[in-house]
């Protein structure tokens, strides 16, 4: 028996599973997708729960994902024939739901009406009320007073909201990109340009104090800064090539490159290798200069 587990996206896993042999099971993630029926809770899924499709071979493959950040438990059981080949099988996600229960203005359900919805819970085989388990929290407590810590540390003030819109407008991707070249200038490393992807920056940045806890959420993932040379040749190339692939359908727009010291125009309508014009780089006296073709730049981004 093979499962794979994978982060394509469910309609890759789809397409994945028509062109392999022997494979029994996809177990996916990437694209959140929610699967099963889940429309008494409101919720419209993208398809059954498991989702079935034909490999190479005719034998039925089995795809499931869990949508995301842990809101649902995924439970599929399967039995298979003496040959390996799957015979029947059963899938029962459940959607959980824990404490504190809000509702649709984030305000706590309390009373009669939480009693109510306990009750349709617990008549309900698609979802689960759990509490909170005693030994893991006393765990966990140690760990909320450190991250208390970043919650009161004040890095900054935000004049204004910086909203993490999908590609093409992120909001705080300006802030990371200038703040990764103010690192390595103030660490007597030079830098020309800066590049983060749109995937890496993951939450908006409210208006208000801003604090570490924040830049945490904001960059969550354990990255370091990487320095390297680039002939502005290639620069312009590395441009063409993130805007052509992220604004196509089936990308997801996380590996678009916000730059940081660099600006450009772009004509969305142009064919591929197009797209770029008038490259410019901001220069140590804050003028704006045109890219060099010959000329090779330094660039600091993420590991």
């Amino acid at each position: 028996m093979i499962i794979l587990l994978t982060h394509l996206g469910y309609e890759e896993d789809m397409a994945l599973a028509s062109r392999l042999e022997g494979v029994d099971i996809i177990v996916g993630g990437h694209s959140h997708t929610l699967l099963g029926d889940f429309s008494d809770w409101g919720l419209t899924s993208e398809g059954p729960y498991p989702s079935v499709c034909e490999n190479r071979s005719g034998e039925p493959v089995l795809i499931v994902q869990s949508w995301s950040w842990m809101r649902i438990l995924g439970r599929l059981d399967v039995v298979f024939d003496t040959k390996g080949i799957i015979k029947s099988y059963n899938g029962s996600p459940v959607l959980i739901a824990g404490d504190p229960l809000l509702n649709q203005k984030k305000k706590p359900i309390e009373g009669t009406e939480r009693e109510d919805l306990l009750n349709q819970f617990r008549q309900s085989s698609g979802i689960a009320f759990v509490d909170d388990d005693p030994v893991i929290s006393a765990e966990l407590d140690d760990y909320r007073k450190q991250l208390a810590v970043y919650s009161e540390t004040v890095l900054c003030r935000a004049e204004t909201d910086f909203l993490n819109r999908p590609f093409p407008d992120s909001g705080p991707a300006s802030v990371v990109c200038e703040s990764l070249l103010w690192k390595v200038r103030n660490n007597g490393i030079g830098a020309d340009v800066s590049f983060y992807n749109n995937g890496g920056i993951r939450t908006d940045i409210p208006a208000g104090d801003v604090t570490m806890a924040d830049a945490f959420s904001v960059l969550p993932f354990r990255n370091t800064l990487v320095v390297f040379d680039i002939s502005g040749t290639d620069l312009l190339r590395l441009l063409e090539s993130s805007f052509s692939w992220n604004s196509k359908a089936e990308s997801s727009g996380g590996s678009f490159l916000y730059p940081g010291g660099l600006r450009y125009c772009c004509d969305p309508e142009a064919p591929d290798g197009r797209h770029i014009f008038q490259v410019e780089i901001r220069d140590g006296n804050g003028d704006w200069k045109p890219l060099e073709g010959r000329r090779v730049y330094t660039v600091v981004t993420n590991s």
